[in-house]
């Protein structure tokens, strides 16, 4: 670097010349070796003269070994390409997926920091790290991964490939509470789902091994429930009486029936109509989708069922109670997708 660059740099404003280097270089050091990452340095800081100053060098030195700095989630929107995000993971789910040369695991965790959440979708390596408990609902995760739009509605994700970009960076016993929704059994896990667990209309789901089925089992929808956990032990669990609201968190159908476009949406309701299982083409892709109608106390509205969703028409009856979540409203119709839960029930 030239004498000037060093003669610049600030050393009120800025940390210990050595300690800033030795902290960016640790964003990297699984990456390359110190020696490496200084000649590096001094390549950048050459060719770059007196019009960047040292931590700017730094920072470009480390993007060369493939350094990402962090993005706030509610700023991926218009991003593409490689990213960084950190936050807390709300809930996972994992499954196993057939592929031409056999299977593969796919795992999806919920996460969110102080600006907006996303799903990441975990492949293989890295969903294993969700199968056997390293990633689980409390705990506090990096990842590194490729923006994509999912779904019918071309939803954000986040992609991750390996598990080398999975960084988890506090585990910790995790003790939630809230009214308990219900519960959904998937690939040798049982999903509970908790309505106003850390925030007054969030709804939840957490997922445990399948032994926890045991506890679980005797909840009703209603009740106000606290749990205790660590990774996909339930290891407590306690019901206290409380008064229900449902309003609070799902959506009146009459609401629905007046919404052009809405995400994120949650309704409960009984069927009260069953319509087809049909099939369209969208350029080489086949989808399958089902319709269903559903009504509450305030109307009456069409539900359609896209993709593997569609499974819960062969099971629905009328009368049966439904709790939609997540869905997406256009033009007063329910759409229900990859990123959402159906629960039936004949309660």
């Amino acid at each position: 670097m030239s004498k000037k660059m060093r003669d610049n740099f600030n050393f009120t404003n800025f940390e210990p010349l050595e300690e800033l280097i030795d902290g960016i270089y640790s964003k990297v050091e699984d990456k390359t070796t110190k020696e490496n990452f200084l000649k590096k340095f001094k390549e950048i800081s050459e060719h770059f003269g007196d019009t960047i100053t040292i931590e700017t060098a730094l920072l470009l030195t480390a993007y060369e070994f493939g350094y990402l700095p962090r993005t706030k989630i509610a700023e991926l929107g218009n991003l593409k390409g490689e990213v960084s995000i950190a936050g807390r993971v709300l809930q996972t789910s994992v499954k196993k997926f057939k592929k031409k040369d056999g299977s593969g695991l796919l795992a999806r965790v919920r996460i969110a920091d102080d600006t907006a959440e996303i799903t990441a979708v975990l492949w293989n390596d890295a969903a294993e790290l969700v199968k056997v408990g390293d990633v689980f609902p409390g705990c506090e995760v990096e990842l590194k991964g490729f923006i994509r739009r999912s779904g019918e509605f071309g939803e954000i994700e986040l992609s991750v490939n390996d598990a080398a970009h999975v960084n988890i960076l506090e585990q910790k016993e995790v003790e939630v509470e809230g009214f308990f929704i219900g519960l959904q059994k998937v690939s040798g896990r049982v999903n509970v789902i908790i309505a106003g667990g850390g925030a007054q209309d969030a709804i939840q789901t957490f997922s445990f091994a399948e032994n926890a089925l045991n506890k679980l089992e005797s909840l009703r929808f209603g009740d106000y429930v606290k749990l205790r956990f660590y990774s996909t032990n339930l290891e407590e669990i306690e019901v206290f009486q409380r008064e229900f609201h449902p309003e609070k968190f799902f959506t009146k159908l009459s609401e629905v029936k007046e919404t052009e476009d809405m995400r994120g949406v949650n309704v409960i309701g009984r069927i009260s109509g069953i319509g087809m299982l049909r099939k369209i083409v969208r350029g080489d892709r086949e989808i399958k989708y089902a319709d269903l109608f559903i009504s509450d106390e305030s109307g009456r509205v069409r539900v359609l069922l896209w993709g593997n969703k569609s499974d819960v028409f062969k099971k629905a009856d009328i009368g049966d109670k439904v709790i939609i979540l997540n869905s997406r409203v256009k033009e007063g119709e329910i759409h229900c997708g990859g990123n959402s839960t159906v629960l039936l029930s004949t309660d």
